[in-house]
């Protein structure tokens, strides 16, 4: 658990660095990624709990109001790891399909109550050139992450669970 701090804590660190992996004004949210891998690996609780101290952390460095990120990565992932623990397999498909929903429900409840129930002008610019490309740039690093928490989770179970 400690090992899954320190490399949220240093992703955290480098997503919110100006310019570091930008590409066309879009920057990828691995923090998400990283909720979904938890929940997926560690289960409903852990995942929930990891899921709410990740959602502060997106909260404290966005501008959204403080609690959007955090309730809905304490749901989503207390959602995942319900799911992998009873009805899904562990598989970096489910962590794609799982990584999708959860980056789109962010979007379009972010869409909606910044910019859509303010009227904003310009609004289908937004999400065509901010929200749409987060999300499939996001996305894109499921697989490494996914890999990355898979060999941390194994490092440990076969340290302290020698069956």
């Amino acid at each position: 658990m400690l090992t899954y701090a320190l490399v949220i804590y240093f992703i955290f660190i480098f997503q919110n660095t100006p310019y570091f992996m930008e590409l066309y004004g879009v920057k990828p949210n691995f923090l998400y990624i990283i909720a979904v891998a938890v929940a997926m690996y560690e289960g409903e609780f852990a995942g929930g709990i990891f899921g709410f101290f990740i959602g502060i952390l997106c909260d404290y460095a966005s501008y959204h109001g403080f609690g959007f990120n955090t309730i809905l990565l304490l749901t989503g992932c207390t959602a995942i790891g319900l799911a992998v623990s009873f009805y899904m397999k562990n598989s970096i498909l489910n962590a794609h399909i799982f990584s999708i929903l959860l980056l789109s429900l962010r979007g379009f409840l972010e869409y909606y109550f910044v910019y859509e129930i303010w009227d904003y002008t310009d609004k289908s610019l937004i999400m065509g050139k901010h929200i749409v490309p987060e999300i499939v740039y996001s996305v894109l690093f499921t697989f490494p992450i996914f890999w990355l928490f898979g060999k941390i989770n194994n490092y440990y179970k076969q340290k302290y669970d020698p069956e």
